[in-house]
This record gives C-alpha cells, sequence and structure tokens, in this order.
C-alpha cells in the first residue's frame, strides 16, 4: 500500500502537446506585448544608403519585412525580383556572404512570390516558440543580410549579390538591460556645468551637445510619425467625445487581446483533453 502510493505520487514530465501549447501562448502574448518599430520594403529599389539600415530596439520589439510585389502583367514580370532575408554573423555581414565558413546562417523569409504579398515580422524574443527561430540577447548586435542578384536564378547563390550592390543589408542593436551600465564606448550624458562668481566677468563656456550621426531611409524603412512640439495657443478643456471614444477603442482593443488568449488557452486545454 506504501509503495502505491509512493508511485501515485512521482512526478512525470510534461507531454510535447503541453510544451508545444505553452510556447505558442508565450509567443502570442510576447507579439502582443510589443511595438513595431517600422516597415522596411525589402527591395532593390529602396534606398539603403551607403552602410545599409541600423535599428536600435528593445526585447519583444518587432519589424515587418516586405517583400517586393509587382503586378501579375507583361510589363510587370520585367521588373519582379527573387531575394531572400538571411540572418548572418558579423564576418559575413561585412564581407556580404551566406557561406557557413563565416558564421551562422538563417534564412528567415525567402520572396520568391513576386506577384503576391509576402512578409515576414521579426520579433526580437528572448525565448524561441519553435525551433529553428531566431533569439536575441540584451547588449547584442545581429545582422542581416541577402546575397541574392535580384533573379530567379541567383536567388540562392551565397556571396555579394545585392548586399553588394545595393547594401541590401540590416544591423538591429538590442539596448541594454535598464539596470545594465553603459557599454564601453558611449559617453554617460553631460550634466550642466557649474559656473563660480569671479572679479572679472567671463564668457560662459557651453559644451556642444554632440547627437549620434543619423541616416533617414524614406524609401526603405517607414516608421511611425512621431508628433513634433509646436507652439499653440491655450484654449479652454472641452470634454471631446472623440478622445473619449478612442480612449474607449483601445481599451477594448486589450480587453479583446486578452479575450483572445484566453480563447486560445481553452480551445488547447479542451482539444488535449479529447485526444
Amino acid at each position: 500500500m506504501f509503495e502505491r502510493r509512493l508511485k501515485d505520487m512521482e512526478w512525470t514530465l510534461p507531454s510535447p502537446k503541453w510544451i508545444f501549447v505553452f510556447n505558442i501562448l508565450l509567443f502570442l502574448l510576447r507579439f502582443s506585448l510589443g511595438k513595431t518599430l517600422a516597415t522596411i520594403h525589402w527591395n532593390k529599389n529602396a534606398n539603403f544608403g551607403t552602410e545599409g539600415l541600423e535599428l536600435h530596439a528593445e526585447i519583444n520589439d518587432k519589424v515587418e519585412i516586405d517583400c517586393p510585389k509587382t503586378p501579375n502583367t507583361t510589363v510587370g514580370r520585367q521588373y519582379a525580383e527573387y531575394l531572400t532575408f538571411t540572418q548572418v554573423s558579423q564576418a559575413g555581414f561585412d564581407h556580404c556572404s551566406t557561406n557557413i565558413s563565416y558564421g551562422i546562417v538563417r534564412t528567415l523569409l525567402t520572396c520568391n512570390r513576386p506577384f503576391e504579398d509576402n512578409s515576414f515580422i521579426l520579433l526580437f524574443q528572448r525565448y524561441p516558440p519553435l525551433p529553428g527561430s531566431p533569439t536575441f540577447r540584451h547588449s547584442r548586435t545581429y545582422y542581416f543580410i541577402t546575397t541574392s542578384d535580384g533573379t530567379l536564378d541567383g536567388l540562392h547563390q551565397i556571396n555579394r549579390g545585392l548586399c553588394h550592390t545595393h547594401n541590401m543589408k540590416l544591423r538591429v542593436h538590442i539596448r541594454p538591460r535598464p539596470t545594465e551600465a553603459t557599454p564601453t564606448g558611449q559617453t554617460p550624458m553631460r550634466t550642466r556645468p557649474r559656473t563660480r562668481s569671479t572679479t572679472r566677468p567671463t564668457t560662459p563656456t557651453t559644451l556642444p551637445t554632440t547627437h549620434p550621426k543619423t541616416t533617414t531611409f524614406p524609401q526603405a524603412i517607414t516608421e511611425k510619425p512621431k508628433i513634433t512640439d509646436k507652439p499653440v495657443e491655450e484654449t479652454p478643456k472641452k470634454n471631446n467625445p472623440d478622445s473619449q471614444s478612442s480612449d474607449n477603442a483601445s481599451t477594448v482593443l486589450r480587453h479583446s487581446w486578452t479575450l483572445l488568449l484566453l480563447g486560445l488557452c481553452t480551445a488547447m486545454l479542451r482539444w488535449l483533453t479529447m485526444t
């Protein structure tokens, strides 16, 4: 009797079905909490600058990669593009190569349907929901390129390609944790210098504020519009029904995500109990 009780109390490992369901729910939760940084138009007609694109992201942020699309007509088929979106190492990024001798090579998107909508959402997550998915860590840099030349025959070539001719490459910096110290090579924020009173007038010295060099890519990347500060006249506050309706809409949207996750979880549990 005692041995039977011990056998009933033994812990067993969860089945692969439960692990799969848990990973999917965790992925959906991260996907709903993250924000979309930009939409990158992954085609050779976009402007990638002289050194490619560069982004700074947080964990759980996401970027949408859009494949080139052209109408399925006689003229449109002449402008069809075939290319890939591949994660590589820094050496592969510098040499515009997807040769495995340079390190990691992971093709995340293949643009081989030029007459259809084809895109990929790159989620910067720490834990992948499925085997083979990319993972990201704080304070690290990740590299993406395409070595295709734009034609169907050159879709899977491993050297140069549009990475070399059109600078089609992307560099993503994952920001450090809020509690981490400033990485080496970055100067901390300067405080206002204190001035001492002297007997003779002196000209206050102001330190020029240095800003990091930024490059805008009007065609290759589409970011959300930013609100600029403009002087406006103060007007008495009134109850705006439109603002109230927008707040209610945002609240309903948040609740809808929660209800969707709960409904999916309930459906998965019923499916597992029935099988």
